[in-house]
């Protein structure tokens, strides 16, 4: 029973991470920074990342003391990145490129930690 509750726990947190992490949307005033193809690897990379840990999960067989730790900074991180992503807004490009004429978000989350995405992360 409890490796099912902590299995939905890191299934909703993987939700999250995955609606506010992995924006890789082409939006509107977004210039490339790299060539196409390296985009492309890491993109793919992103996903099979995702794949894995969706495996790790459906592969539990029970749990350990260190998994509450671990879900815990799960959802940490999972929080911290939508909170930033909500912080950014329009502003958030996905790695690989970058905001012609970004703007400067100073509050929020931001107000507080120089990048919140990669510390979610």
């Amino acid at each position: 029973m409890w490796a099912d509750l902590f299995r939905m726990a890191e299934l909703v947190t993987l939700a999250v991470f995955v609606r506010y992490g992995l924006d890789v949307r082409k939006k509107q005033g977004m210039t490339p920074l790299a060539p196409p193809w390296l985009t492309r690897i890491m993109k793919i990379v992103s996903c099979a990342v995702v794949a894995l840990y969706a495996y790790v999960l459906w592969t539990l067989q029970g749990l350990v003391w260190t998994d509450a730790l671990a879900l815990a900074l799960t959802v940490a991180g999972a929080a911290l990145v939508g909170a930033a992503k909500h912080e950014l807004g329009a502003s958030h490009t996905w790695t690989g490129y970058c905001m012609e004429s970004p703007r400067l978000v100073l509050s929020g989350v931001y107000g507080y930690l120089r990048h919140p995405l990669y510390a979610g992360v």
